[in-house]
């Protein structure tokens, strides 16, 4: 039951990073005048994807542990 309880909040915290990444890029971009804009939007993005991804499969990964009665 404790891992079952850890990969769920494993699964949050990444969901919360991306949420993170993509309010952050989103406000620096507005607000700054570099030129690398572009570039650093979509380097951002990917990272935002890859914790989102993350998350929802440790939570995806969760769910199954539980219907399976594990």
């Amino acid at each position: 039951m404790k891992n079952e309880d850890m990969l769920k909040e494993l699964g949050k915290y990444f969901i919360d990073i991306s949420k993170y990444i993509a309010t952050t890029v989103l406000i620096s971009t507005f607000l700054s005048g570099s030129k690398n804009t572009m570039f650093l939007a979509f380097t951002a993005l990917l990272a935002a994807m890859l914790f989102l991804v993350w998350g929802l499969m440790c939570l995806s990964n969760n769910d199954k542990k539980k219907q399976n009665g594990r």
